[in-house]
């Protein structure tokens, strides 16, 4: 299923998915160009996550795009989002699945 918003939020976390402060090139934004997913190994979240900030932008259930794009900068963050598709934007969504019990 889509991601509910708060799902995908609490994922990321707070500012980037590795920490607080901005790292250069450590997730892919500004390249504007996709990577395949998982290749920037830094870019992961402490839940194991990949790619939760640029490379693609991701829908959630909200209907907004989450975590920016390769076309962004350091201003990218978990907290970025938007509201339309556009098409110079990378987009993209992410299953999310409910824990067995």
């Amino acid at each position: 299923r889509l991601c509910k918003a708060s799902e995908w939020n609490r994922a990321c976390g707070e500012r980037f998915p590795y920490g607080d402060t901005y790292s250069e090139g450590t997730c892919n934004v500004g390249s504007g160009r996709l990577r395949p997913s998982g290749e920037m190994a830094g870019c992961q979240s402490a839940d194991g996550v990949f790619d939760l900030v640029g490379n693609a932008s991701e829908w959630a259930d909200d209907g907004m795009v989450h975590g920016g794009d390769s076309g962004g900068g350091p201003g990218t963050t978990c907290a970025s989002r938007g509201k339309r598709f556009m098409p110079t934007m990378f987009n993209g969504f992410r299953c999310c699945a409910n824990p067995s019990r």
